[in-house]
């Protein structure tokens, strides 16, 4: 069930690449250095703050001191997999605080990987428009 239209991930491959699992953002930085294995550990020592339960599904996502790759480690039932996004120009402009996790919505899942941000105001003037004028339509 899709809560609003901002948590539609249709345009992903797939289609329900994000539909399950509880999604984390580490409030400290993370080495972009480290691998799959090294995420995977820190995951199940408990040094990311998350308390960690093989039976579920969880998308965590960090962010490095730079703000410039986002890494995302997906860790459910059948196994776990490391995706980043890099961006070259610009950066992550989410705002951490420097301990433990915190968790996101779909929406500001997708707003971080298009905008770059998670909440306050766009840095895309693309993206803003495109939001002012659906909450305009919405609105009317």
């Amino acid at each position: 069930m899709i809560a609003d239209a901002s948590d539609d991930f249709s345009f992903l491959p797939g289609g329900g690449l994000f539909a399950t699992g509880r999604i984390m953002l580490l409030e400290a930085p993370v080495s972009a250095s480290w691998g799959i294995h090294k995420h995977f550990s820190m995951l199940e020592s408990g040094a990311f703050g998350i308390r960690y339960d093989p039976s579920q599904e969880y998308w965590i996502i960090s962010l490095n001191r730079q703000k410039t790759r986002c890494t995302m480690l997906h860790v459910d039932s059948t196994g776990y997999s490391l995706t980043r996004r890099i961006l070259f120009q610009a950066g992550f402009r989410a705002a951490l605080s420097g301990e433990g996790a915190r968790t996101l919505t779909r929406g500001q899942l997708r707003r971080l990987f298009a905008d770059g941000t998670v909440e306050g105001p766009y840095s895309n003037p693309y993206i803003a428009a495109a939001a002012a004028a659906a909450s305009q339509s919405g609105a009317a």
